[in-house]
């Protein structure tokens, strides 16, 4: 994926926004980080359309169980994306637990990195890797490491970032 660059521009509120608002940085972050899901849905469509070779489709806003779908209906990707760091040095995806038996890949955005990657895990494979905590959130470390880390919840998550780095797409 190519590196990303963006300039932010607002335009058509109701009301204006200020230039020194506007060109405030942590007021940018903070619009992109409102934009961030849904560009990758709509990215989402175009990449699995790449890599799958047939016509995909969105779903209705709130869909349970999974965000876009092959028009022969057998591929059903739930997207997710991260773009701020979930602990110290990893990354984090919340909400895919109740995504399980619905879905055939769990497609991931990480927008943190400057450099964008993008991972489509198929379904059985993540579903088999490392959760963290009650909320089963899915971490993997933001650097692309494949360090070994040991935690007070027994598990390492090097297998997560070898399972994203395994199954990252490549133009």
């Amino acid at each position: 994926m190519s590196k990303i660059t963006y300039e932010l521009t607002i335009k058509g509120l109701p009301y204006a926004i200020s230039k020194e608002r506007q060109e405030d940085p942590e007021f940018k972050r903070n619009i992109l980080l409102a934009l961030f899901p849904e560009c990758a849905e709509s990215q989402a469509i175009v990449i699995a359309e790449k890599k799958f070779g047939q016509k995909f489709y969105p779903m209705p806003y709130n869909w349970k169980g999974w965000d876009i779908i092959s028009e022969d209906k057998s591929i059903k990707i739930e997207v997710k994306q991260t773009s701020v760091m979930g602990t110290s040095s990893d990354l984090s995806i919340n909400a895919t637990w109740s995504k399980k038996d619905l879905c055939t890949h769990i497609m991931i955005f990480d927008f943190f990195n400057p450099t964008i990657s993008i991972s489509i895990i198929p379904h059985d494979e993540f579903f088999a890797s490392k959760f963290h905590g009650n909320a089963k959130l899915w971490r993997w470390n933001s650097d692309y490491k494949e360090k070994t880390y040991s935690t007070r919840y027994g598990w390492n998550k090097k297998e997560n970032v070898v399972l994203f780095l395994k199954h990252k797409f490549e133009e």
